[in-house]
């Protein structure tokens, strides 16, 4: 007989009973506590191995984004008229751009060196057939892409046909700054030529300031620029009245509300693009004497 006090309602034997149950149970949850431990510990490792195998590599996408890339025709597997602006930028899941004519947009989908472009909406103005054979090869290709690689300051997209697109990237900022020969304008209902006799300019100053001579008055805003999404105005102009040549005082209007309506900017070497935000096209221009830039 032990000297252990005990409850008198409760049988003898009972305390040993439910203290080995107790003993049993611990060293069962001990186990599955140790097992779970070691389980967790064991996919802990499998994730930080997979982490340890991804880290560093490139993010392709981040790469491409906020950059424009301007094509080199000399690397690239189609043919593009000497000083014809063929561009591409990629923001989130669409890609975008200045096919040598036409503006253009669609979707894009990259993961590592792999890369899926969807159908392209263009728009729909008449240039040169020579550029718009060049602007369906570029369409083509782009759309048969299937790798992508950014080497360096390069985006290059090759597709199974052999078919190969070469960019470089372009500091948008410093390309922009400069005087640039106004070219094409847009007016109420197309893009047109300028007056014959005349030679509308457009200057972008490095400290934000912009000029502009439309062949009868002078105008003068501000600019800002942010990755290609571009800022002009609200523009003022001395208030002269030119008779010659004829409609020059509706090309000034014309240029003014152009400039003040541009929403992107796409500069490809000595050529310059104005666009709204829905892509169409309110500047055409060419750098004055290689001043731009």
């Amino acid at each position: 007989m032990t000297n252990e006090a005990r409850n008198p309602h409760v049988p003898i034997g009972t305390v040993r009973v439910v203290r080995r149950h107790l003993t049993a149970l611990t060293a069962t949850f001990v186990a599955a506590f140790v097992a779970a431990l070691t389980l967790a510990a064991g996919c802990g490792s499998d994730e930080a191995d997979t982490r340890a195998e991804t880290a560093g590599l490139p993010d392709t996408l981040r790469q491409t984004e906020g950059q424009e890339w301007v094509l080199d025709a000399a690397d690239s597997s189609i043919d593009v008229p000497e000083g014809v602006a063929v561009t591409l930028n990629v923001e989130g899941d669409r890609v975008s751009g200045l096919a040598g004519c036409n503006s253009y947009t669609g979707p894009i989908e990259v993961g590592g060196d792999s890369v899926s472009i969807g159908q392209l909406a263009m728009t729909q103005m008449a240039c040169e057939p020579a550029i718009l054979e060049a602007e369906a090869a570029y369409a083509s290709a782009l759309q048969a892409a299937d790798t992508i690689e950014v080497p360096d300051d390069r985006l290059v997209l090759t597709g199974s046909d052999d078919s190969r697109l070469s960019f470089t990237a372009l500091d948008r900022g410093a390309a922009l700054v400069g005087t640039w020969d106004v070219i094409q304008l847009a007016t109420e209902n197309a893009v047109e030529g300028v007056l014959a006799g005349t030679q509308p300019t457009v200057g972008f100053v490095e400290d934000g300031t912009l000029s502009a001579d439309a062949g009868c008055n002078n105008g003068a805003g501000s600019w800002e620029l942010d990755a290609d999404r571009l800022t002009i105005g609200p523009l003022a102009s001395t208030r002269m009245a030119c008779d010659e040549p004829a409609g020059v005082m509706e090309q000034e209007t014309n240029l003014f509300a152009a400039l003040e309506a541009s929403r992107r900017v796409q500069v490809a070497g000595d050529s310059l693009t104005l666009l709204r935000e829905d892509g169409t096209i309110t500047v055409v221009a060419t750098a004055s004497d290689g001043a731009a830039g």
